[in-house]
């Protein structure tokens, strides 16, 4: 038989899988993978991850820890043949990392939503993105790229008036990044109760009336709207 494609980390690729490519050779008269990924190890700090060490965290582990999120942009975070260092330090950065994202999707999304937009009308713009997976599954850079894009989203979200057109063109590039990479956000939904309460919040801050204001905040953060 043959495979599209085969992986494991670069340790193996001599001997064990010149030795598959022999043995397939042989037995099959074909080079058993039309491509090879070797990936670079999972690092606790400067020590590689292995069951020889006993120092081996199981996925399922890490995912019911600190969610599968957080878990894959960490993965994806470096290249796939270079080591990822899985540290308390790393998760933290990650953690850190993924609620910018999380915070800027959310506000795009109520954006949208308060001003009658639609969530599914815009264009996406991911041709850097999508040029740095293509280059070699260069995730390091697609990652730069999304955050690009997230800072596109704080600037147009501060602009007053905003330009609806252009937040929606930035809210689907982002979902589709987020898409690729597995991530799942929850994406606000606003009743129409929630919108008056969103407006009516937002008045009572301009107006400094922060102890109404921040009763209304409660409301809208328990429904994950800010």
């Amino acid at each position: 038989g043959k495979i599209d494609i085969h992986g494991g980390g670069f340790d193996l690729k001599f001997p064990h899988h010149e030795n598959e490519i022999a043995q397939a050779k042989a037995h099959d008269g074909n080079k058993i993978a039309n491509m090879w990924m070797h990936n670079g190890f999972v690092n606790f700090g400067n020590e590689k991850m292995s069951k020889s060490l006993g120092n081996v965290v199981l996925a399922k582990d890490a995912i019911a820890k600190y969610g599968g999120n957080v878990m894959r942009l960490l993965i994806l975070s470096t290249h796939y043949r270079a080591p990822v260092s899985f540290t308390e330090e790393t998760v933290q950065s990650t953690v850190n990392e993924l609620a910018k994202v999380q915070k800027t999707f959310n506000q795009l999304a109520v954006t949208i939503q308060v001003n009658d937009g639609d969530l599914n009308f815009g264009k996406a713009d991911v041709q850097t993105f999508v040029e740095a997976m293509a280059d070699d599954l260069n995730t390091s850079n697609a990652i730069a790229a999304m955050f690009e894009k997230v800072k596109q989203a704080n600037v147009e979200l501060r602009k007053n008036p905003i330009n609806l057109m252009e937040i929606q063109n930035i809210f689907v590039s982002l979902k589709d990044m987020l898409n690729i990479f597995g991530i799942k956000f929850e994406t606000p939904v606003l009743t129409p109760e929630l919108k008056k309460t969103y407006s009516e919040y937002l008045k009572l801050k301009a107006e400094k009336k922060f102890e109404e204001s921040d009763k209304l905040r409660e409301v809208l953060m328990k429904n994950n709207i800010i």
